[in-house]
């Protein structure tokens, strides 16, 4: 399973240095698994909001050819149109 955190922010901060408007998410990304609807060569990905004003993703998960990494980049590509107008990070999770 890969883990990663995406966070979305505008470049305006508050008076601690804080951006202003801010959005976190968790995106838990692995093979599929028989049963779903995906092959088993495909990844799939859950888009999980960590923050307030974070806007969910729609289904909130993504399916993709190719394994685990490739469900990842897709769900990243999907957030970035999402929370267009942000500038992101992208936060390898252990």
């Amino acid at each position: 399973m890969i883990k990663r955190r995406v966070h979305f922010f505008k470049n305006d901060e508050d008076d601690y240095g804080h951006p202003i408007e801010f959005r976190s998410y968790l995106i838990m990304s692995r093979k599929a698994e028989q049963g779903e609807s995906a092959n088993l060569t495909d990844g799939r990905a859950k888009v999980y909001t960590l923050s307030h004003g974070a806007l969910p993703l729609s289904p909130e998960y993504v399916v993709a050819e190719g394994g685990a990494e490739n469900a990842m980049a897709l769900a990243i590509e999907r957030l970035k149109i999402l929370n267009d107008g942000f500038n992101h990070r992208i936060l390898d999770n252990e």
